[in-house]
């Protein structure tokens, strides 16, 4: 499986899920890495970013939508505050 976002006319990722189960932990590892990606990055600097996510489970899972409203207020998803 692969995930990727668009923010700023840039791609973000590709991030490749090989030879592992996607579910809540291995999804917020992603998320984790994509934080640090994005906070390091001077095209995002400054900018305010909307996640959406389609609702799959691993999208859903209690330590996702913690981080998630920790990380990115605002989300857009299954269960958003």
């Amino acid at each position: 499986m692969v995930w990727a976002g668009i923010c700023a006319r840039t791609i973000v990722g590709p991030y490749f899920f090989e030879n592992e189960k996607v579910n809540g932990t291995t999804y917020l590892d992603m998320l984790q890495n994509i934080k640090i990606e994005l906070a390091e990055s001077p095209v995002f600097a400054g900018h305010q970013m909307t996640l959406q996510q389609d609702g799959a489970p691993a999208h859903f899972s209690v330590q996702v939508r913690t981080f998630l409203n920790e990380n990115f207020p605002g989300w857009i998803g299954r269960a958003a505050e």
